[in-house]
């Protein structure tokens, strides 16, 4: 987690190789993050890409997906 300006947080969750999608895993990931940036205050979500990657060559019998949610948290100023 990267703070951008003030309450404002970018965030990066990857999960670890797997042979699927794990969608799931790097949204619940993210929103940890997200929840411990903002201190637990509520916050909105901007600029979100998920998408996945293979982080073995194809070529190699089993596939390693990497899956990826990335984007903004934008901290509400309430306490």
């Amino acid at each position: 987690m990267e703070p951008v300006s003030e309450g404002v947080y970018k965030i990066i969750a990857k999960t670890n190789v797997a042979q699927w999608e794990a969608f799931g895993t790097a949204r619940r990931m993210w929103e940890k993050h997200a929840k411990e940036a903002c201190n637990g205050r509520s916050y909105v979500e901007s600029e979100v890409k998920e998408y996945t990657y293979e982080d073995i060559p194809r070529y190699l019998w089993n596939r390693y997906i990497v899956t990826v949610k990335e984007g903004l948290a934008i901290c509400s100023h309430d306490k």
